[in-house]
This record gives structure tokens, C-alpha cells and sequence, in this order.
């Protein structure tokens, strides 16, 4: 024990010699030259120098944020000391990141879901409240998760344990939204794989009726809205059907299976059993080792959408009936806008597309380096995103109204979005070209590339948050590979119900609950929390220190006023226009809905649950403990403080 207290003393005055001398500091560069050392270690050698120094009761001085000598043999022999000052894994390259982000903007949506919304809503004319909306609301919040990720460097847990400990919940539910999200989303990627598989035939199966899936309502040539007369027999009965289309039953009868309601689940549909399986595995391999595996695989889908894009619009171009249907698309009716609801869908469009919520763009804006400029890249980012939604529409529209040429009807009859647009009336118009079987192969490939950047981009934050915050999970070479493993491997067998012949149904409740209102409570909470309790004025000086200068003044106005009155609102939207959930026009039953409610306040409740959990293990008075838990998480802000010292071009001080 004497040993022990003598030789602890004898470092620490070895330690204070070195740091009042500065030959800590010189021994650390000249060891840069020597070996290679890490961010971190580069760092220390900086506040060796710059650290200030207090006083302790027996008159001794000490670091103020902790002794900085060598009071073991070295720190590289302490793993828990090691664990905490390992450097964190940023982005290759810029490029990685910012096609990383425009993968996970750049998805579905953009092609099914924004060109119907502004066809119906006014055509051209939409888009003076959509990018109204992109400019007041989508950029600005697009910029604030980029930054706080970069500032803070963790993932969403941490970020939001560190912003305000009170609203720690809000890391966790955006994990849980996600995690959620993913199990159901990557279904539409085993739906296009294998579309993809039965492309490679000539003809494509679904042109033509006669199979053993049609029905005998099915009709390859349609004129309008036909009607079939038929009779029921053994009734007596006369009854009416109209005409279905073979790319419609194809999709119903062969790809689905769909029963009548959700309380037929049927049995299981192997060959969508066989591509998720596939759509898991492909997932997993870009993700296993994080950003260094799935910053590459960007570099091809990130980009090959665009190329197909546009190849498909030049071929659009050249189709017969193609201007119809894009005069359809933009031609402008202005009356529209006086519709409040065309504004909500702008505003709502507007969420959807950039991906804010789901902790994807915190968890990018993390990897990057501290002084990036995040300003750029949520300028550029939105606006490719949002300008490729609109050149999506006359990618679409051109094709439609070639469909609606050959089936001599209007192009009103035959525009239809989300899965519709992508599984029935876009393979339809396929079917009808010169050598269909290529152009089925692009489109179903363009698909999978969009669904993938999407589906890893989302998981990436839910294993970035988990990670961060509980470090165990990486403290060996394959203990995160094997729990992105455990993490794929529980969303692939949550989502069977979803490929069960009954699926479609589970499918559309997902959907509506999972990533709907929830994610307008959360988007709130986010902006309440950053703009009110850690403040705008704080969080601009923050973001001056990375990049220099502070955001623009049109920025903070919005964080503070226009983007909360813009969530709040069209959550009141929605819930007060809530009319249950329908598939097909059908209304899912009360347990249904039940159930959806409980996929949807799950994850929300866990803000306030786990705000009540932190105020109950806080000690003082309910008071004090409230005023203490809105504050900024002092270990964390002091950490910060410490590592941006060579940014500020002083020592670091104690954060009050």
C-alpha cells in the first residue's frame, strides 16, 4: 500500500513537471514524427498546452478537466481509458457522404408519391407551396439534424441525452420509428426483386392473359372502362365486373395473393419468402462494417438512378401520347391553392422526402468532420433531392400518357401512386413497348438501387445510436458485425406477416402508423427542444464554431417560429381529417385500427416514460430536478468543450 501512495505521488509530480515545462507537449509531437498516433492523442498533446489549471484544498494544482500526465504507465494500457479516446470513424471522402445522403433522400417517394400529388393538386402550380414549404420548413430542418450531428459526433441517443437529458426518450423513439420502419419498408424491395427476377422473360409475364393467375375478367385490350356481363350461377342472378388489365392481376394473384381482408392472413408466399431473404442479405453486407462499407457501395447506387432516369425520360420522349401526359403533369391550376389542403400536403410531401425524424441525417452529419460545412450540404442536398421528385414526374407521366393513348382513355383514368404506380401501371405501359424485357429489367433495377441506399441509410441510425451509447456492442473486431446481424435477423422474421397472403393488408397498416403521425410528434419535440430549451442562440454559436459563420437569420426564425407552426399544424391536419385506415376502400376492422394506435404511441410515448424515469432518479426537489435536466448534459458539453479547444484558439473553460 506504501508503494502504492508513493509511487502514485511520485507520477503525479513527474506529470506536473512535465506539463508546467511543456515537455508532455514536445514529447507528444516529436512522437508524431516517430508513429503514427490517432485524432484524439493529437488533441491531448494541444491541451496540454492550452488547459488551464485550479487550485485543490492542499494547494497542489491540477488540470481542470482532469490530470493530463501519465499517471499510469501510459493511457494505450487502460482499455477503458482507450475505449473513450478511440477516434471516431468519419467519411472517406466528401463524396461518400454526400452521395450517402442524397441515396437515403432520393427513394420511393420521390418517384410515386410527389409526381400524383402534384398532378392532383394543381399541377405546375403545386409547386409554389412545396417549395415554399422546402425553403420555410424542409432546408431548415434538413440543416439543424446535419448540424447537431456534426457538433455533437454520436449517435441519436447520444445526441439528444447531451442536448437536453429530460428529452432523452427522443433518441430512443427515433430509433424504435426506424427500426419499425425497416421491417415493413423492405418489402417493397423483395416485391421489385421479384419483379426483377420475372423480368427476364419475353414477353414479360404480365402483358398478356391466359396464365394461371388471370381471372376470367381479364382483358389485354381495354377501351376505356369496359364491362363485362356475367352470371351467377346457380342463382340465377345477373352481375357486372369491369374489365381488369394483365399487369393488375399479376400483381393481385401472382406476386400477392391478396385475401379479402386482414383477418385472412393466409399462408406464407415463398417466392417473396426467397427475395427477402435476399433483400436482407444484400442490406446486411453493405452495412456490416458501417460507413467503410456502405460509403462505397454509394458510389453505384446512389448514382445509377439518375443515369436510368434519365434514359427513361429520352424514352418516354420518343412515345406516342408522351406530351399528353405531361401537359397532365404541369399544367397549372391555380384555383388550387386556395385549397388549405394542398398546403398540407406540400408541407407533409415536404418530411417525407428529406427523411427528417428518422436520425438518419443526425447520424451522417456525425461522421463528418467538425469544421464541414453542413450549410452547403443542406442546400445542395434538398434541392437535388426536391428537383429530382419533380423530373421523376415527367419520367412518369410521359409513360402514362403513352398508356393512356394505347388504351384510349384519359391519362386522369390511368394515374395512380404508390405501389400502384410502380407494381401495375408503369410495368403495364412496359409490357407495351419494343423489347419490353429491357426496359422491365432497368426500371425493377432502378428500383432495388433506390430501396437499398433508403433501407441501410435508416438502419445505419438505429446501429449508430445503439452503438454510441452502449459501447460493449463494438468493444471487440466482430461483436457489432454480429449484432447488425441479430438486428437484420429480427426484422426479417417481424416482417412475415407482411408476405404472408394476407400481407398487403399488415403491409398498409404499417405504413399508415408506424412513420405517420408519430413521426409529426417527434419532428415536433425535435424542434421544441433544440429552438426553446438549448436554444437557437446557443446552437447558432455552435454551428459558427464549425464553419465559421453563423446561420442565416432567415434559418433561426424559422427553427423557432415557422417550423414548430408547420409540424403542429399538420398534426391537427391529420388527426382531425382522420377517417380510419382503408385499404382499396375497404376499412380495416376495430382491432386492426387497435393495434395500429399501439404502433404508433409506442414509440412516442417513450419521451415522456423516460423523462419520468430521469426526473425519478435525479436527486433534489421535483423543481430542481426539472431546471436540472433542461439543461445541456454538462459531462458531455464539458467533453466538447475540450475537443474543439484548438477550434476556439483557446482553452477550454467549464460549461455552466
Amino acid at each position: 500500500m506504501l508503494l502504492f501512495v508513493v509511487k502514485r505521488i511520485y507520477l503525479l509530480i513527474i506529470g506536473y513537471i512535465k506539463v508546467g515545462s511543456g515537455q508532455l507537449a514536445g514529447d507528444l509531437r516529436r512522437s508524431l514524427k516517430r508513429k503514427k498516433l490517432t485524432h484524439t492523442t493529437r488533441k491531448m498533446a494541444e491541451l496540454n498546452e492550452l488547459e488551464p489549471f485550479e487550485k485543490s484544498q492542499d494547494g497542489s494544482k491540477k488540470p481542470l478537466f482532469g490530470s493530463t500526465s501519465n499517471s499510469d504507465d501510459s493511457n494505450e494500457n487502460n482499455p477503458e481509458i482507450e475505449d473513450k479516446t478511440e477516434d471516431r470513424e468519419k467519411w472517406a471522402s466528401k463524396a461518400e457522404f454526400m452521395l450517402s445522403s442524397l441515396g437515403y433522400c432520393v427513394g420511393f417517394g420521390n418517384i410515386w408519391r410527389f409526381p400524383y400529388l402534384c398532378y392532383k393538386n394543381g399541377g405546375a402550380s403545386f409547386l409554389i407551396p412545396y417549395f415554399l414549404m422546402l425553403f420555410l420548413n424542409g432546408i431548415p430542418l434538413f440543416f439543424l439534424e446535419l448540424a447537431i450531428g456534426q457538433w455533437f459526433s454520436s449517435g441519436v441517443i447520444g445526441v439528444w441525452k447531451s442536448i437536453c437529458p429530460l428529452f432523452k426518450g427522443i433518441g430512443y423513439t427515433i430509433c424504435w420509428i426506424s427500426y419499425m420502419c425497416c421491417i415493413y419498408y423492405i418489402v417493397i424491395l423483395c416485391w421489385i426483386f421479384y419483379f426483377l427476377f420475372m423480368s427476364f422473360q419475353s414477353p414479360v409475364p404480365w402483358k398478356n392473359c391466359g396464365n394461371e393467375w388471370n381471372t376470367i375478367y381479364c382483358r389485354t385490350e381495354r377501351k376505356g372502362a369496359e364491362a363485362l356481363n356475367c352470371t351467377l350461377l346457380g342463382l340465377g342472378a345477373n352481375c357486372t365486373a369491369t374489365a381488369t388489365s394483365p399487369s393488375e392481376e399479376f400483381w393481385k394473384h401472382n406476386v400477392l395473393e391478396i385475401t379479402d381482408d386482414i383477418a385472412q392472413i393466409g399462408d406464407m408466399r415463398w417466392p417473396l419468402f426467397g427475395t427477402l431473404i435476399l433483400s436482407w442479405v444484400v442490406v446486411y453486407f453493405c452495412l456490416f462494417k458501417g460507413i467503410k462499407s456502405s460509403g462505397k457501395v454509394v458510389y453505384f447506387t446512389a448514382t445509377f438512378p439518375f443515369i436510368i432516369l434519365f434514359i427513361l425520360m429520352i424514352r418516354g420522349a420518343t412515345l406516342e401520347g408522351s406530351l399528353d401526359g405531361v401537359i397532365y403533369y404541369i399544367k397549372p391550376d391555380f384555383a388550387k391553392l386556395a385549397d388549405p389542403q394542398v398546403w398540407v400536403y406540400a408541407a407533409t410531401q415536404i418530411y417525407w422526402s428529406l427523411g427528417v425524424g428518422f436520425g438518419t441525417l443526425i447520424t451522417f452529419g456525425s461522421y463528418n468532420k467538425f469544421n464541414n460545412n453542413c450549410h452547403k450540404d443542406a442546400l445542395i442536398i434538398s434541392s437535388v433531392n426536391c428537383g429530382t421528385s419533380f423530373f421523376a414526374g415527367f419520367v412518369v407521366f410521359s409513360v402514362l400518357g403513352f398508356m393512356a393513348h394505347i388504351l384510349e382513355t384519359t391519362v386522369e383514368k390511368v394515374a395512380t401512386s404508390g405501389p400502384g404506380l410502380a407494381f401495375v401501371a408503369y410495368p403495364e405501359a412496359i409490357s407495351q413497348m419494343p423489347i419490353s424485357t429491357f426496359w422491365a429489367i432497368l426500371f425493377f433495377f432502378m428500383l432495388v438501387t433506390l430501396g437499398l441506399d433508403s433501407q441501410f441509410a435508416t438502419i445505419e441510425a438505429v446501429i449508430t445510436g445503439l452503438v454510441d451509447e452502449y459501447p460493449w456492442l463494438r468493444a471487440t473486431k466482430w461483436r457489432k458485425p454480429a449484432f447488425v446481424a441479430v438486428l437484420c435477423g429480427s426484422m426479417f422474421f417481424l416482417g412475415f406477416p407482411c408476405i404472408m397472403q394476407g400481407g398487403m393488408w399488415w403491409f398498409n397498416l404499417m405504413d399508415y402508423q408506424t412513420a405517420g403521425l408519430s413521426l409529426l410528434i417527434l419532428a415536433f419535440f425535435e424542434i421544441i427542444t433544440i429552438s426553446w430549451i438549448y436554444g437557437v442562440d446557443r446552437f447558432s454559436d455552435n454551428v459558427e464554431l464549425m464553419t465559421g459563420r453563423r446561420p442565416f437569420l432567415w434559418f433561426q426564425v424559422c427553427w423557432k417560429y415557422v417550423s414548430p407552426f408547420c409540424t403542429m399544424t399538420i398534426i391537427l391536419a391529420n388527426i382531425i381529417k382522420w377517417n380510419g385506415i382503408k385499404y382499396n376502400g375497404q376499412p380495416y376492422p376495430g382491432w386492426a385500427e387497435f393495434l395500429g394506435w399501439c404502433m404508433c404511441l409506442s414509440s412516442v410515448m417513450m419521451i415522456p416514460l423516460m423523462a419520468i424515469h430521469e426526473i425519478y432518479k435525479t436527486p433534489g426537489t421535483l423543481r430542481e430536478r426539472i431546471c436540472f435536466l433542461l439543461k445541456p448534459n454538462a459531462e458531455a458539453m464539458a467533453k466538447i468543450e475540450r475537443d474543439t479547444a484548438s477550434f476556439r484558439g483557446k482553452a477550454p473553460v467549464v460549461f455552466v
